[in-house]
């Protein structure tokens, strides 16, 4: 069987001077873990924040935010189940739930509307799509009170489909060195002052974690010829320009035929930034929580 390459996702925010994320314990967190069919493999932390590389990606706790990414045939949605029986619904200020359009759908646990449809019994909330419902989409479910958006609070998103081969050659345990890959793909730029924590999985397949202070990014890679994938996520206290800056050098490095970009909070530049890639869809909403979001679909010209 081809491995599940694209993620299902998880956000959850409390209020500041409410809930602290950090003292629920790892004993929790490591529940939520299992509960998603996921294995915690390394651990990495800076003074504001943890991160966990998974055997099927990543998660990402902080005093007011945890981040939560899982592919494969995991069951994410009880994770975030069990999340919530401990943090009650006052203490949310926002939750996010997303899901990548799968390449192998059949082979999931469960679809989207499942798994929006228990959030939403027992939360209320909302749900939109963004791209083409018959092909490149992300479904997202939202909730939260309308609050004033922190500019600091910045995520994007960048989701590539159909990676270069020479590319996707990289990612075997025989294959180049960390060191190797990081300045092939231009991370030693773009993750220039993180602290690293990646993982090249046997046979195939490569997953990264990187701190710095309040920041993160995560990276994930499904080499397999027939349905390559690779994602890059970058957190917190960026703009606009350094967000066209990663996604001008991720496109560069990766040369990928269909890319779904997702940024909250700020605005990508103009449509056509990127040389030799075309924008086919472009949405922005606003959140039930406040926050705005910006959608893109690029395909390789």
């Amino acid at each position: 069987m081809l491995f599940e390459g694209t993620e299902k996702k998880f956000e959850i925010m409390t209020a500041p001077g409410g809930l602290d994320l950090r003292s629920l314990g790892h004993d929790l967190w490591r529940r939520v873990i299992h509960a998603s069919r996921a294995e915690p493999l390394s651990y990495l932390a800076s003074d504001e924040l943890e991160a966990w590389l998974l055997s099927e990606s990543s998660l990402f706790v902080s005093a007011q935010q945890a981040v939560m990414i899982t592919c494969g045939r995991t069951t994410l949605i009880d994770g975030l189940m069990h999340l919530l029986e401990v943090v009650p619904r006052e203490a949310i200020a926002s939750l996010i739930y997303e899901r990548k359009n799968e390449n192998f759908p059949d082979e999931q646990p469960s679809r989207f509307r499942h798994d929006c449809a228990r959030l939403t019994e027992r939360l209320g909330g909302e749900h939109l799509k963004f791209g083409d419902p018959d092909g490149d989409h992300i479904s997202l479910y939202h909730l939260g009170d309308p609050a004033p958006v922190d500019p600091e609070d910045t995520t994007l998103e960048v989701l590539m489909h159909g990676i270069r081969p020479d590319v996707a050659d990289l990612f075997v345990p025989d294959g180049p060195t960390t060191d190797e890959l990081h300045a092939r793909l231009g991370l030693d730029r773009l993750l220039a002052g993180f602290e690293v924590d990646d993982w090249v999985f046997s046979p195939q397949g490569y997953s990264l974690n990187a701190l710095r202070g309040r920041r993160y990014a995560t990276m994930h890679v499904t080499p397999e010829r027939e349905n390559s994938y690779a994602s890059f996520e970058l957190g917190w206290g960026f703009d606009g320009t350094e967000a066209d800056a990663a996604v001008a050098s991720l496109l560069q490095a990766f040369g990928p035929e269909r890319v779904d970009l997702l940024l909250f909070t700020g605005h990508l530049g103009a449509p056509t930034p990127f040389p030799g890639y075309h924008a086919d869809h472009d949405r922005r909403e606003a959140l039930s929580c406040g926050y705005p979001v910006h959608y893109r679909h690029l395909v390789r010209s």
